[in-house]
């Protein structure tokens, strides 16, 4: 158990470092389509294969490197708990035998884009950065979409769910 001064050298430090960040960092643009998210993706990607990748950066384009990967780190974070909400949400439609009106074929489109991927347990943040920057790397053509939506048909490509009776 570390000594009771500790706490409050780690808030001091922690204030200091919340006070200094606008001077240490500029304004981050966020990623808003494919382009943006494939260059803040490769970050991760580059090092996780090299470290030194972003190590050897110098302190500006270092501290961009690292708000970049995460920027990546977090969005792939968030879009793994919407894809497991979306899992559960269906559970509950079907226990509550609650079904999609229209015809067969659109019911199980629809169906499908709620279903998402199925991500399996221990796929890690860092393996979802390899399959969204290779998604990207194989599809320029589609780097000027949004990145929400891009990231998840990488995930579902990536993760298909196999086949399941719909709501």
């Amino acid at each position: 158990m570390l000594p009771p001064q500790w706490d409050s050298m780690k808030l001091i430090l922690f204030s200091i470092l919340l006070l200094a960040s606008p001077v240490l960092t500029e304004q981050m643009h966020y990623p808003e389509n494919g382009t943006d998210m494939l260059d803040a993706c490769s970050i991760v990607v580059a090092s996780m294969d090299n470290p030194s990748n972003v190590t050897s950066l110098d302190g500006k384009q270092f501290n961009t490197a690292v708000q970049k990967s995460n920027w990546c780190v977090g969005y792939l974070q968030a879009l793994m708990y919407v894809n497991a909400k979306q899992h559960i949400q269906l559970a509950i439609m079907k226990q509550l035998d609650v079904t999609l009106a229209g015809d067969e074929k659109s019911k199980q489109t629809v169906f499908e884009l709620l279903r998402g991927a199925c991500i399996p347990d221990g796929v890690s943040v860092a393996q979802l950065a390899r399959v969204v920057t290779k998604f990207l790397c194989d599809h320029p053509e589609k780097l000027h979409q949004p990145s929400g939506p891009l990231a998840e048909v990488a995930f579902m490509q990536a993760f298909p769910c196999s086949s399941q009776p719909s709501p």
